[in-house]
Formats: C-alpha cells, sequence, structure tokens
C-alpha cells in the first residue's frame, strides 16, 4: 500500500556531484515507484530545480530558500555568544583555549527559520503517513513536526563519534563530547524510529536508545550490471573524491599531504587527482604541493577513475564512506584507514588495503602500485562482496520495510 512521505534534506539531492547526493538521488527514485514522495530541501540554482523536476515528475519537490541578511546576522551573534561561553568555560576548565567553530556549530542547534515555515505550512496542506528526517543538521525539526505522523530519521553520521576522533580528549573536550553526545541522543529518542547506515552505528546507538526503535539501512548506488573485463593497468594515478564541506575529507586529505605525500613523489612519479567540490581558498592552500591536481564535479566519473588507485585516508567520521563503494563498483583498488571502511564488508589483503598511520599508508601504496597480481585480485573480490553485500535491489527493499 502507498504511504505518503515527507523527506526533509538540508540540501539539494542534485546534481549527482557527491556520494551523498548520489545515495539520496538512487534511494528517492526508488521510493518514488512505491510511494507518494514529497521532499523537501534547500533551493539550488533553477536549472538543477528544474532537471530533477523532469527526472521526478510524480515527486513533490518543495525547496526552501536561504536565511536573510536579518537571520544570519542572528545566527552569527548566536554563535559568537557561544563561543565566549566556550572559550571562558575552556579557560576555567584548562587554563587554555581549546573552544573552537566545530563545538560552537555542535552545540547551536539552530534551524533555518525559512525551513521550519515551509514545513509547518506542508503539514496543513497534507497529513503524511510518515515524515523522514535526513541528517544531524536537521535534527531539531522534531519539535515541528505533527504527532499524526510517524518520524524517521536518517542518520549519515553520528557526530559525537565524529568529534570524539577529531579532538585531544582533555578534561574539557570530555566535557564538550559529554554535552555533545547528550544533545544527539536526546534529540534522537524523541523519533519513533532511527535508522543508521551501518550495523557500526547501530550498535553503538543501542548503548542509549531502545534497539526496538533502531535499525540499519545501508546507502546503495545502482551496481554495474556487467563484470569487470576490461584490464586494469595502473597509470601511477591516485584519486580522492569526496568534497571539502564534509570535514572527514578534508582532514583526511590535509594528513595525506602533510605526513605522505612528499614521501610518496620522492619515490616514485606519483600524481593525486582530488574529484569533488572544493573551495578557492581550500585548493591555493594545497597548491604547494606538487602534482596534485583538483578536478572538481567530473561529468563521467568512470573515466575519471580509470586505472587509479583510490587513497581513502579517513580518520574522523562514522557512518558509510560512498566513494569505497565507486571505487569497487568501477574496478579499481583502493587503500583505506580502519576508519575509512568502517561499517562495510570489506577484508584487508582480500577486498582491499587497510592501513593505519602514515608509514603504514606510505608503504602499502608503494607496495600495490608494483603487485599487479594483487591490484587485480582486490578489484575482482571488491566488485564480487558489492554484488552480494550491497545488491542495490536488496537494499531499496529493505529501506521500503521501514514503511510497512
Amino acid at each position: 500500500m502507498k504511504k505518503k512521505i515527507l523527506v526533509i534534506l538540508p540540501y539539494f539531492p542534485y546534481p549527482l556531484n557527491s556520494g551523498g547526493n548520489i545515495a539520496i538521488f538512487e534511494m528517492i527514485n526508488y521510493l518514488r515507484y512505491n510511494h507518494s514522495i514529497t521532499i523537501l530541501a534547500l533551493n539550488s540554482s533553477v536549472s538543477n530545480v528544474s532537471e530533477l523536476k523532469q527526472k521526478w515528475e510524480n515527486v513533490d519537490i518543495r525547496t526552501y530558500s536561504n536565511e536573510s541578511f536579518i537571520q544570519l546576522l542572528i545566527k552569527r551573534i548566536s554563535k559568537v555568544f557561544l563561543y565566549i561561553y566556550l572559550f571562558c568555560l575552556s579557560l576555567i576548565v584548562e587554563r587554555k583555549n581549546y573552544a573552537n567553530t566545530y563545538l560552537t556549530t555542535t552545540l547551536n542547534p539552530y534551524l533555518n527559520p525559512n525551513l521550519i515555515k515551509l514545513l509547518k505550512d506542508i503539514q496543513l496542506e497534507t497529513v503524511f503517513d510518515f515524515i523522514q528526517v535526513e541528517f544531524y543538521e536537521l535534527l531539531p525539526l522534531i519539535h515541528y513536526i505533527n504527532t499524526t505522523s510517524q518520524t524517521i530519521f536518517i542518520h549519515h553520521e553520528l557526530r559525537f563519534v565524529r568529534y570524539q576522533r577529531a579532538c585531544e580528549m582533555n578534561q574539557f573536550n570530555k566535557l564538550m563530547l559529554s554535552l555533545i553526545k547528550g544533545q544527539e541522543i536526546e534529540f534522537l529518542k524523541q523519533y519513533n524510529r532511527v535508522v543508521t547506515v551501518s550495523d557500526f552505528d547501530r550498535q553503538i546507538l543501542e548503548n542509549d536508545l531502545n534497539s526496538s526503535n533502531l535499525s540499519t539501512s545501508t546507502l546503495t548506488i545502482r551496481i554495474q550490471e556487467k563484470k569487470i573485463v576490461q584490464a586494469y593497468k595502473f597509470n601511477r594515478i591516485l584519486t580522492f573524491l569526496g568534497g571539502s564541506e564534509h570535514y572527514p575529507n578534508k582532514d583526511g586529505i590535509l594528513w595525506f599531504l602533510e605526513n605522505c605525500w612528499n614521501e610518496l613523489i620522492e619515490q616514485s612519479d606519483f600524481k593525486l587527482n582530488i574529484i569533488g567540490n572544493w573551495s578557492k581558498n581550500d585548493i591555493k592552500l594545497l597548491k604547494k604541493y606538487k602534482n596534485v591536481h583538483f578536478l572538481g564535479f567530473v561529468e563521467n566519473l568512470e573515466h575519471s577513475l580509470k586505472n587509479t588507485i583510490m587513497i581513502v585516508p579517513i580518520r574522523i567520521g562514522s557512518g558509510m564512506r560512498m566513494k569505497i563503494i565507486e571505487a569497487a563498483n568501477y574496478g579499481i583498488p583502493f587503500i583505506t584507514t580502519s576508519v575509512g571502511v568502517e561499517g562495510l564488508d570489506f577484508i584487508h589483503n582480500h577486498d582491499c588495503i587497510i592501513a593505519d598511520g602514515a608509514e603504514a599508508f606510505i608503504q602499502e601504496i608503494i607496495e600495490l602500485s608494483n603487485n599487479t597480481i594483487l591490484q587485480n585480485t582486490l578489484i575482482q573480490n571488491a566488485y564480487n562482496t558489492i554484488e552480494t553485500k550491497y545488491n542495490s535491489n536488496t537494499l531499496f527493499n529493505k529501506r521500503n520495510q521501514l514503511y510497512t
């Protein structure tokens, strides 16, 4: 039986220029044939909105605008006051300033007032069977959802886990972690169902939430229908897939370039292609590194990845790295960290290479780059893994079960 489902997003899920966009697009693209879908997302360019409406003629697409100047000013003032509070608290606890803008953003449960207004208006027009909120930034929306609808929160990344991995755990940061985790858990408790994208994240939440209200629904992409037949030949290019707007991506690349890159290019003629949207300031900052090229958004991802080795030097965050699924799908080997592959069923030396620490990461890249047999073994095994464990139809059907 078709259900009326409202999906609320903090950004517009088109064009398909990030792993998050691709995963959301594919899931809604499936659900729209089984249910009556309305999406509420941050406004994008006229062309992006128009193109998506043409692709999704049976989806009601609503967009909310960015904040006005006055709204942004109020937002910034509130962040300043919160930062001052944290700054003073840090001095009291540690006699040193450990407060940062990340803390301010994480602890400030700010929501775009234009989103809140439009959400209220939409709920007056339609009674939804399910209202589905996605991404940490929108957690507080639960306060503006009518009790007549079942609420689902899709948790793409546990924010308190990211913070725990990103910060030195002194007394002040332990206090901040406790506050951030407590706030996140209290919001989650107010949803009828919380859905994580990996079993690993679900198991973490079982310590604080009722397990009967928890589910796992893995993100998916369309897996290539035919097996890899084209011979792989490494072209001396390493690739990283992901934009700087997602901080774990930026942290990972900065770590890799600062700790691994110079030694790698001294030993070999490697080049590094970074695919995804990066700010002008970030690109300028990283221009000092030789043989590093920013490709931005690429129309043909398969062509850009062909014959390269993907690096996934992710050190913080949780959730699921869609870039790893992309590597396996397009038939290239990848090297990742334990955090990068966390929650995924890829095994070291079988599907991929897992290396933690700069020395190990460097040595594994050099060894893999010179080992043709290992390259092709990893490619085939990783592809078999996504065919069996990340089959898109199976994962789509599992998500559909949430709405019964």
